[in-house]
């Protein structure tokens, strides 16, 4: 199973750009006294994250769900997957321009691909 590991050099910073950065990506805008709170909150969850990587987990199994195994006599309770068009296709397709296609606003310009 493949691991997502921190750098060994730890202390990833959550720096102000790249939250600035990804809030530009995801279209939120943050004040400044949020981007204070929301730096220290993201550092401290990369902190906690670090302390996870410490914890030896050497010859244990990977849970799926803290529900696994005998005690929990964990079953899968979900419905049986019915297929439907959601009964409303009429409706959706009438929305179309033209016979062959939706028009939508425009949300990702080629600028907004350069994540660095």
């Amino acid at each position: 199973m493949k691991q997502f590991m921190m750098p060994e050099t730890s202390q990833t910073q959550i720096t102000k750009e790249r939250i600035q950065k990804t809030c530009e990506l995801a279209r939120l805008k943050v004040n400044d006294s949020e981007m204070e709170t929301l730096q220290k909150d993201l550092q401290d969850v990369v902190k906690f994250f670090e302390q996870i990587q410490q914890v030896d987990t050497e010859g244990v199994e990977p849970m799926y769900t803290p529900l696994m195994g005998e005690e929990h006599n964990c079953m899968n309770h979900a419905r049986e997957d019915e297929v439907t068009d959601g009964n409303r296709l009429e409706d959706v397709m009438g929305q179309r321009k033209g016979s062959h296609y939706f028009v939508v606003p425009k949300v990702v310009d080629k600028h907004d691909m350069d994540i660095t």
